[in-house]
């Protein structure tokens, strides 16, 4: 708690994002209109049920619409959740700040479809205030949905690009925006690592009934195999805690350690660790290892998704960056990716999967750009799939048709 520290209720963009939250009433018929945001639906044409749904929304909502909006303009956020309950802690507003999310990607469909870039651009902007109000929060499950949130506006910005003409102030900020996204991605993952070794290390503090539990029996204290609290009675007689909590602390430290490494050497290290863990916890050493075999599996997996995550936003920040030097050059798109630089810093350009140049092809008057993902090899899937952008129109002198 000390770490993770209480902002000021007047600062607080979490507690707006709360009240947006309870506030925000959906129109009968919109969860079956607007699934979950995916490569594949978020590509479609809004149907007329849709635009219905989307109207009804915004009229009955503008209060909740405000709120969001106001906790994106904010610095600083504390979501109340009491990290003394270590695992036990609740985290309720992680599936709000998700849907949230989720509720401005489709608005933005909806204000690119209708030719107001204005709009769809501050959809976008409070997408990454609410992926920003999760940044500082000390655990890694809200970390994760920190990079769900961006993998939503990624969705987003490939939409608008595709619908309507945005101004140079307007992609200048959403350079920005990007940037500091990619800045935060790997800190933020860090901060969840060093959390979850503080939750894990809580749990030896605690007494052999809980550490009973974690091992499959039942909180009573009744039942459950006689062979694990035999095994269990070993382990806590024979001093098995002590060798679990330093493998606990070795591999979170490793983790740590790996938010350090340039990339494409910190995807191959979580695939290390992760490869490393699957052997060490085989089941049958899983009752030597009761807190560990809880904590550490999910790191190869959060990992992963934070190299994904990097991808994303570097693919979002090239794809701004052509649209910049396309107005700046009467619609002419780069033949390369290095015609972007100085403007854009050459990093951006390098795969974080495989520390190549990001994949470019022209196609007609629009592009393809993507990563090669985890597996670092060339597919036909990469050009479509979750790490990718394809802004299919062209427009003459660089300007796309009003609605």
């Amino acid at each position: 708690d000390k770490w993770y520290e209480v902002v000021p209720e007047n600062d607080n963009a979490a507690l707006r994002v709360i009240a947006a939250g309870s506030w925000m009433s959906r129109p009968e018929g919109w969860d079956a209109a607007f699934p979950r945001i995916s490569l594949v639906n978020f590509r479609k044409e809004l149907s007329a049920e849709q635009r219905s749904l989307l109207e009804q929304f915004l009229a009955s909502n503008q209060e909740a619409l405000g709120e969001v909006r106001a906790a994106a303009s904010m610095e600083r956020s504390r979501y109340p959740i009491n990290l003394k309950e270590g695992y036990n802690a609740l985290l309720p507003d992680l599936s709000q700040v998700k849907r949230l999310a989720q509720d401005q990607g489709e608005l933005a469909r909806y204000y690119a479809d209708e030719g107001r870039p204005a709009d769809a651009v501050q959809c976008l902007r409070e997408i990454h205030g609410l992926a920003r109000t999760l940044k500082d929060e000390p655990v890694l499950i809200s970390q994760l949905v920190r990079i769900a949130c961006h993998a939503i506006g990624h969705r987003v910005l490939e939409r608008v690009l595709n619908s309507c003409q945005l101004s140079e102030p307007q992609l200048e900020e959403l350079e920005m925006l990007l940037l500091r996204a990619e800045k935060e991605n790997v800190t933020g993952v860090k901060r969840g690592l060093h959390g979850e070794l503080a939750m894990g290390l809580d749990l030896f503090r605690r007494s052999f009934r809980v550490q009973a539990g974690l091992a499959g029996v039942p909180a009573n204290g009744l039942g459950g195999s006689p062979v694990t609290w035999v095994l269990l009675g070993l382990r806590k007689a024979l001093g098995l805690d002590g060798v679990d909590q330093a493998f606990l602390v070795r591999h979170m430290q490793k983790a740590i350690a790996v938010c350090d490494l340039p990339f494409p050497e910190q995807l191959e290290q979580w695939k290390r660790i992760d490869a490393a863990l699957m052997t060490q916890l085989k089941d049958g050493r899983r009752l030597f290892y009761t807190v560990s075999s809880m904590v550490v599996p999910a790191l190869g997996k959060a990992g992963e998704r934070t190299v994904d995550c990097t991808a994303q936003l570097r693919v979002a920040r090239c794809a701004v960056a052509i649209e910049r030097f396309r107005l700046a050059h009467q619609g002419r798109l780069p033949a390369n990716l290095e015609e972007l630089v100085p403007e854009l810093d050459p990093a951006v350009l390098r795969d974080p999967c495989t520390g190549l140049s990001l994949v470019y092809k022209q196609d007609g008057g629009g592009y393809q750009l993507y990563s090669l993902g985890l597996d670092a090899r060339a597919d036909e899937k990469d050009a479509t799939g979750s790490l990718s952008m394809r802004v299919e129109r062209g427009f003459e002198n660089g300007s796309r048709p009003e609605k």
